[in-house]
């Protein structure tokens, strides 16, 4: 129960991830016009977006099998990974805020798809004409997670080449 409790504050990570995503997301939705870019840099824009699939707009020509395809995963990812977060060992960090990002990212998008149908997005990057696919906060949380987990197993996996050698 100690470890339990030690690991949830990671929690509060997981919910300034899911109320920064909504409060962006609502922002959006007061503030910008749908479907057109507003300049912030020559690389970003500001474009109020939905999207009715998933990253890249998968599933988006199927909207009723994408919304319970990716909010049955949403929910089964969510209640692994608290569980992976709830079991480690408090000297895990850089794993427990990696997973605490993908948590509050997966969530962030869920509210989304199960409040609208659909996800907010409106982060735009481009370089001249090339434009990367729109995305938002809770997207930006779970890349950032996932990669910080790819970035802790491999040390991980170093370590252990390590030791193995010693």
């Amino acid at each position: 129960m100690g470890m339990q409790l030690k690991n949830s504050r990671w929690l509060i990570l997981s919910a300034i991830v899911l109320v920064l995503d909504q409060l962006s997301k609502y922002w959006v939705m007061q503030n910008l016009v749908f479907n057109q870019p507003y300049k912030i840099l020559p690389v970003f824009n500001l474009y109020y977006a939905i999207n009715k699939g998933a990253a890249f707009s998968m599933l988006s020509d199927k909207p009723q099998m994408a919304l319970w395809f990716f909010s049955s995963v949403a929910v089964i990812v969510s209640i692994g990974v608290l569980i992976w977060l709830m079991r480690l060992p408090t000297d895990k960090k850089l794993l427990a805020f990696s997973l605490s990002c993908i948590v509050g990212g997966a969530i962030g998008n869920l509210i989304d798809r199960i409040r609208f149908n659909h996800v907010i997005d409106f982060i735009q990057l481009h370089v001249q004409q090339y434009y990367w696919p729109v995305f938002n906060l809770a997207d930006t949380a779970i890349v950032i997670g996932a990669t910080l987990l790819v970035l802790d197993t491999l040390m991980h996996r170093e370590r252990q080449v390590e030791n193995s050698t010693r």
